[in-house]
């Protein structure tokens, strides 16, 4: 009898032991999607402020992006233009972006984030607004120091690009 209530106690613990550790699990992947979470919000931060520094930061210096209608590129090849560009756009218009992730997968050092975006852009000439929506699906990877960094970066516009149009017909 003694040995049976040890038994039970012991399976009793081991079953506690890994309710916990998956509970544990949970919420460090629960914490890794809020940080990932986080980056977008510090993406349109700095594209909307044209801080190019803080924008080059959330890459891999090996990531790519793949922007729409044009070929892919390397960050670490584009970072000298963007240096230029991203503060000179945010000097010529107010630009309001918003990224809204539906989901944040998460497997070991790999993440994938899949969403919509939103970016308007108003010249401060005067000039009517330009709005972009569209799609993106962006792979993310653990840094050494655990920080997440985008790896690839895919978007492209909801909105048919006349350009396109034209040549299709």
């Amino acid at each position: 009898m003694e040995k049976r209530i040890i038994l039970v106690a012991v399976v009793l613990l081991l079953a506690g032991m890994t309710l916990w550790a998956g509970g544990s699990q949970e919420a460090q992947l629960e914490e890794e999607r809020e940080e990932i979470a986080g980056i977008w919000d510090t993406y349109c931060d700095a594209f909307e402020s044209g801080d190019a520094e803080t924008f080059i930061a959330l890459h891999e210096p090996g990531a790519f992006k793949m922007p729409p209608q044009a070929p892919m590129y390397l960050m670490k090849e584009a970072a000298p233009g963007m240096r230029k560009s991203l503060p000179e756009g945010a000097r010529k218009m107010d630009i309001e972006m918003e990224i809204y992730w539906d989901e944040i997968i998460i497997h070991d050092d790999i993440a994938w984030s899949m969403g919509t975006y939103l970016i308007e852009s108003t010249p401060k000439n005067g000039d009517p607004p330009s709005v972009m929506d569209g799609k993106f699906l962006t792979i993310l990877r653990q840094q050494d120091d655990g920080s997440w960094k985008i790896y690839r970066d895919c978007y492209n516009s909801n909105v048919p690009q006349m350009a396109a149009v034209s040549s299709a017909e």
